[in-house]
C-alpha cells in the first residue's frame, strides 16, 4: 500500500512540474507608456507621461482615470486622464491611433500615431508633419509582459509540496521498519 502511495505521489509531482514547465500561463499583459510634451510651435513646453497595464491590446475606445493608471505625471486627478482612440475612432483627416491626455488644468493634449500602433509591441513616435502639425510630440512604448497564471503557481506549489511529502513519508517508512 505504501509503495502504491509513494508511486502515486511521484507521478503527480512529475506531472505537475511537467505541466508547469510546458508554459501553462494566461495571455500576456500589455504595458503602454507615453512620454510627451507640447509641440513647441503651440506654446510653452508642458511635459506629461503615463503608464498603463492592460490585459490585452487596446482595440476599442478606452477612457481611463488616474486610479486606473499605473503612474501618471501631470494628469487630471478628478476626471478622465487618458483616452485611447484606436485606428480612426476619432474623425481625423486620415485614420490614426490617437491618445487624448488631459492635464491637471483640464487642458487636453492630442498625440497622433500611425494606424495600428496600439496593437503591436514597439516604440512609436507621434506624427510631426502635415496634416498633423498640431500633434504634440511624444513617444509611445508598447511592451508585452508575460503574466504568470495563479493556477500555474498553485500547480508548482502542489508539485513541490508533494515531493516534500513523499520524502517525509519515505523517511518515516524507512525508520519504522524493524532491523
Amino acid at each position: 500500500m505504501r509503495r502504491i502511495l509513494w508511486h502515486s505521489i511521484q507521478v503527480f509531482s512529475f506531472a505537475s512540474l511537467m505541466l508547469l514547465s510546458a508554459g501553462v500561463s494566461r495571455a500576456d499583459d500589455i504595458v503602454y507608456t507615453l512620454t510627451g510634451s507640447v509641440n513647441p510651435a503651440l506654446g510653452p513646453v508642458h511635459e506629461e507621461s503615463f503608464q498603463f497595464t492592460s490585459p490585452g491590446f487596446i482595440t476599442s475606445s478606452t477612457s481611463l482615470s488616474v486610479s486606473q493608471l499605473d503612474s501618471c505625471v501631470a494628469c487630471d486627478p478628478f476626471g478622465t486622464a487618458v483616452e485611447f482612440f484606436p485606428n480612426g475612432a476619432v474623425a481625423t483627416i486620415i485614420p490614426v491611433d490617437y491618445i487624448a491626455f488631459t492635464d491637471a488644468d483640464g487642458v487636453v493634449y492630442g498625440f497622433f500615431f500611425a494606424p495600428g500602433t496600439f496593437s503591436a509591441p514597439g516604440t512609436y513616435s507621434t506624427f510631426e508633419d502635415s496634416p498633423y502639425i498640431l500633434s504634440n510630440i511624444g513617444t509611445l512604448t508598447i511592451e508585452e509582459v508575460a503574466a504568470a497564471e495563479p493556477s500555474s503557481v498553485l500547480l508548482l506549489a502542489l508539485g513541490l509540496l508533494s515531493l516534500v511529502a513523499a520524502a517525509v513519508a519515505r523517511r518515516i517508512a524507512t525508520h519504522s521498519q524493524p532491523a
